[in-house]
């Protein structure tokens, strides 16, 4: 089941198994919804004290009028997946095919 929740308060954002967090229609974060503060924090972008994650995830992602603030977030992901991909690889037994950087493409739903 997906849905969609915009800035819920932490006691349902806790609830989370799974996040997708989405930039100008371009992924930033895809995976456990526990993973997700660890992995902004190790971007440079850590969790206040006392603040409610999916507010703060608001203002992680969010740019203003010019792009200054959070420039780079949906580039940073694709290069970390395409690391983690590459991870992946090196663990297949042998015989099985990894796919080639090349052929890795990575989709985001955009605003229509």
């Amino acid at each position: 089941v997906m849905c969609s929740i915009h800035q819920p308060r932490t006691l349902i954002f806790d609830l989370f198994d799974h996040l997708m967090v989405l930039q100008g229609g371009q992924q930033v974060f895809d995976g456990a919804a526990t993973e997700c503060v660890g992995y902004f924090d190790g971007l440079g972008y850590p969790l206040p004290p006392r603040t409610n994650p999916a507010d703060w995830l608001m203002d992680v992602i969010t740019t203003d009028e010019k792009g200054a603030d959070a420039p780079k977030l949906p580039q940073l992901f694709a290069e970390r997946a395409s690391q983690k991909g590459a991870e992946w690889a090196e663990q297949l037994p042998s015989g099985v095919p990894a796919a080639k950087p090349e052929d890795v493409r990575l989709t985001a739903a955009g605003a229509g």
